[in-house]
Protein backbone atom coordinates (compact mmCIF):
# COMPACT_ATOMS: atom_id res chain seq x y z
CA UNK A 1 0.00 0.00 0.00
CA UNK A 2 1.36 3.25 -1.05
CA UNK A 3 0.25 6.72 1.24
CA UNK A 4 0.27 9.77 -0.94
CA UNK A 5 0.51 12.97 1.13
CA UNK A 6 0.35 15.38 -1.78
CA UNK A 7 2.99 16.84 -4.02
CA UNK A 8 4.09 19.60 -2.19
CA UNK A 9 6.18 19.38 1.06
CA UNK A 10 3.43 20.32 3.59
CA UNK A 11 3.61 17.36 5.83
CA UNK A 12 6.98 15.57 8.14
CA UNK A 13 6.74 12.35 5.64
CA UNK A 14 7.05 14.60 2.74
CA UNK A 15 10.46 16.22 3.78
CA UNK A 16 11.78 12.76 5.41
CA UNK A 17 14.74 12.31 4.19
CA UNK A 18 17.88 9.71 5.45
CA UNK A 19 21.52 11.13 5.24
CA UNK A 20 23.68 9.26 3.03
CA UNK A 21 26.15 9.56 5.50
CA UNK A 22 24.23 7.81 8.35
CA UNK A 23 26.52 4.46 10.24
CA UNK A 24 24.59 1.72 9.78
CA UNK A 25 23.91 1.32 13.62
CA UNK A 26 21.67 4.34 13.95
CA UNK A 27 19.53 3.06 11.43
CA UNK A 28 18.35 0.48 13.75
CA UNK A 29 17.93 3.26 16.68
CA UNK A 30 16.32 5.37 14.54
CA UNK A 31 13.61 2.57 13.79
CA UNK A 32 13.30 2.10 17.51
CA UNK A 33 12.81 5.49 18.66
CA UNK A 34 9.99 5.54 15.72
CA UNK A 35 8.52 2.27 16.86
CA UNK A 36 8.05 3.58 20.11
CA UNK A 37 6.51 6.61 19.57
CA UNK A 38 4.13 4.28 17.45
CA UNK A 39 3.67 2.07 20.29
CA UNK A 40 2.65 5.12 22.68
CA UNK A 41 0.13 6.37 20.28
CA UNK A 42 -1.27 3.06 19.59
CA UNK A 43 -1.47 2.40 23.65
CA UNK A 44 -3.00 6.33 24.01
CA UNK A 45 -5.75 5.08 21.15
CA UNK A 46 -6.63 1.86 23.30
CA UNK A 47 -6.96 3.65 26.36
CA UNK A 48 -8.81 6.28 24.70
CA UNK A 49 -11.44 4.01 22.93
CA UNK A 50 -11.13 0.92 26.10
CA UNK A 51 -14.92 1.77 26.93
CA UNK A 52 -17.00 0.94 24.99
CA UNK A 53 -20.50 1.99 26.41
CA UNK A 54 -19.45 5.49 27.40
CA UNK A 55 -17.62 6.05 24.11
CA UNK A 56 -14.25 7.92 23.23
CA UNK A 57 -12.53 9.91 25.63
CA UNK A 58 -10.73 11.75 23.24
CA UNK A 59 -12.76 14.18 20.57
CA UNK A 60 -13.08 13.28 17.20
CA UNK A 61 -10.49 15.42 15.70
CA UNK A 62 -7.97 14.13 18.24
CA UNK A 63 -8.62 10.65 17.31
CA UNK A 64 -8.44 11.96 13.81
CA UNK A 65 -5.18 13.29 14.46
CA UNK A 66 -3.25 10.42 16.22
CA UNK A 67 -4.44 8.00 13.46
CA UNK A 68 -2.60 10.24 11.03
CA UNK A 69 0.50 10.77 13.20
CA UNK A 70 0.92 6.78 13.32
CA UNK A 71 0.46 6.46 9.76
CA UNK A 72 3.12 9.06 9.67
CA UNK A 73 5.26 6.78 11.67
CA UNK A 74 4.43 3.81 10.01
CA UNK A 75 5.88 5.52 6.83
CA UNK A 76 8.93 6.79 8.63
CA UNK A 77 9.61 3.17 9.86
CA UNK A 78 8.97 1.70 6.02
CA UNK A 79 11.84 4.37 4.95
CA UNK A 80 14.14 3.71 7.08
CA UNK A 81 13.73 -0.09 6.66
CA UNK A 82 14.09 0.81 2.65
CA UNK A 83 16.85 2.64 3.53
CA UNK A 84 18.65 -0.27 5.52
CA UNK A 85 17.66 -2.68 2.17
CA UNK A 86 18.43 -0.66 -0.76
CA UNK A 87 20.88 2.45 0.49
CA UNK A 88 18.68 4.44 -0.98
CA UNK A 89 17.34 7.58 0.77
CA UNK A 90 13.47 8.32 1.74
Amino acid sequence: MTIHYGTGFDTPEALFTIRPDAARGLHLDALNATLARAEAITTLLATACADLEEGYAIDQATLADTVWCLTGLIEQARAIARHVETGEGA
